[in-house]
Formats: structure tokens, C-alpha cells, sequence
């Protein structure tokens, strides 16, 4: 999990304001390039991957999403080698998630999905170094939204850091 405790969290702030290196957005950029020409197939992929892992979160998506997550993850990438500029877009799509009623469980399972799109809309194009990046941002950007979306434990340190973005933004 992203956010542990305040001491973690204290000794590790410049790290979660600028977690990515240039070459893990580099890596992100040009796959993501890859993508984009194809947007309408990766939802489609994406969603009957969801859907097939669970299909109860059907129900949760009634209305068409097509292009929604292409565009949402586009403006992550667009984004990422600035965290404090998209967290406020990061805690728009957690409290997007919570209102269509996506449980904090179902992240672990969106990421292996959305990798697996990747995969099958990619192919060989799609490397096991591209996977592990992947897989890393996921991992952080999942971190910040549960913590914002389901802030029971981590209201505190939340608290910290949106102060601390505050500060880096002003300065």
C-alpha cells in the first residue's frame, strides 16, 4: 500500500510527489502511444476482461463507458511526471469510483485487468520491462485513490499530504 503510516510517509514525501523516474514515463509514454489509435478497442477489451474476472460488476457500470477509462488513463500519463498537478484529478475519479459503487477490493483486481488489456491489445509489442512499469504505476495511483476513496485509516497522513502538494504547488 502507498500510504502506510505518517512516518513512512514524512521520510518519503519527495518520493511521492515525483515517484516515477524519466525513463519509467518514457516507458509509460510510448506504450501509451500505442494505445491511443485505439481507444474504443482497449475499452472494449478492457471491460469484457472486467467482466469476465467478475461479472457482478456489470451492475455497477449500467450506463456506456466507451473511451471514459481511455481518456481517464491518458490524462494520467499526460500527467505523471507531476504528481501535485493530477492529484486533484486522481481524488475526482476515487470519488467517482465510490458513486458508482466500486469496493476497495476491486482495485486489486482493475490492475492485472488492465494489464492483461494491455497484453492482448499489444501483443509482443507489450514487453515484460513495459509490464513492470505498468504494474508500479498502478500501484501508486491505485494507492492514492483508495486512501482518498476509503480514508478510514488514513485520514490523517491524507490530510499531510494534500498540505504538502499545497505547498509544493505555491512555491
Amino acid at each position: 500500500m502507498l500510504i502506510l503510516t505518517s512516518f513512512t510517509l514524512l521520510n518519503k514525501a519527495p518520493t511521492l510527489l515525483r515517484p516515477f523516474s524519466k525513463k519509467e514515463i518514457q516507458t509509460v509514454r510510448r506504450t501509451w502511444r500505442l494505445v491511443e489509435p485505439q481507444n474504443e478497442r482497449a475499452t472494449e477489451i478492457f471491460y469484457r476482461n472486467l467482466f469476465a474476472a467478475k461479472p457482478e460488476l456489470r451492475l455497477l457500470f449500467k450506463r456506456d463507458k466507451s473511451h471514459t477509462i481511455t481518456e481517464a488513463i491518458g490524462r494520467l500519463v499526460d500527467g505523471m511526471d507531476n504528481l501535485p498537478d493530477i492529484l486533484p484529478y486522481v481524488q475526482k475519479l476515487a470519488v467517482m469510483h465510490v458513486h458508482f459503487g466500486v469496493k476497495k477490493a476491486d482495485y486489486k483486481l482493475a490492475g492485472p485487468v488492465f494489464i492483461k488489456t494491455l497484453k492482448d491489445l499489444l501483443g509482443s509489442e507489450f514487453t515484460a520491462g513495459d509490464e513492470i512499469v505498468w504494474n508500479k504505476i498502478y500501484r501508486v495511483l491505485s494507492g492514492v485513490m483508495t486512501s482518498y476513496a476509503y480514508p478510514q485509516r488514513h485520514t490523517i497522513v491524507f490530510s499531510w499530504l494534500m498540505q504538502t502538494v499545497s505547498k509544493v504547488r505555491s512555491a
